[in-house]
């Protein structure tokens, strides 16, 4: 019996592997091909396939800004009766150290149940707790080797074990999303600094007008 179990739970994992290995290839093909201006919706797209492909309940994009210890939610998906985690600011360094932590060295968490974190966690695990989280996995999001963010992926209505074959697939996911949200990056800095040129031309202009 036990012979059986263990055989299901194997085809099971190997299914889902296979399905989210044709996730990766789809959310390339996507992101490859995105404008600038479509990121944000292409990203909601993507974490609504993501819950669907894993079968979780919700995943989560936030931003995190290490120097100052604050992570801001910037995208959330999930499932029919199960609320997204609205856009907000979070000071991190108060209701996550452990995680904030973990995610500026580039260690991702892994817990299948609460109680699995260790005793250093307490604050994050009342934090998650406060969430509804049951089981969870963050994976750190790096631009240009600096921490930009984490990708999450949680379940809220019942526990699950995250193989270490998926946990790889995340992993390679969470790389696609920092290549893309690079690009993002620089089309906002191009920005500023296009509109920076235009204020400092306007300014000069004025100036020079004034002397006159």
């Amino acid at each position: 019996m036990t012979e059986l179990i263990s055989s299901a739970s194997t085809g099971a994992s190997e299914h889902e592997a296979l399905r989210f290995e044709a996730l990766l290839s789809e959310l390339s093909a996507l992101f490859g091909a995105l404008r600038p201006q479509d990121i944000d919706g292409a990203i909601d797209h993507a974490l609504e396939r993501i819950v669907s492909t894993l079968g979780i309940d919700r995943s989560t994009l936030n931003r995190v800004f290490p120097l100052t210890g604050r992570a801001e939610v910037t995208h959330s998906f999930a499932v029919e009766g199960v609320e997204p985690v609205p856009e907000r600011s979070i000071p991190a360094r108060d209701s996550n150290p452990w995680a904030l932590a973990r995610a500026t060295a580039n260690e991702p968490i892994v817990f299948s149940r609460l109680d699995d974190l260790p005793p250093e966690a307490k604050l994050d695990k009342e934090s998650w707790r406060g969430l509804g989280l049951r089981s969870h996995v963050m994976m750190p999001i790096l631009v240009a080797g600096e921490l930009y963010g984490s990708l999450n992926f949680g379940c809220i209505r019942s526990e699950r074990s995250w193989p270490d074959d998926l946990l790889v697939r995340m992993r390679l996911l969470a790389g696609m999303f920092g290549a893309v949200l690079a690009r993002k990056r620089m089309k906002e800095e191009l920005d500023l600094a296009v509109e920076f040129e235009r204020l400092a031309s306007s300014t000069l202009a004025s100036l020079l007008r004034a002397s006159a």
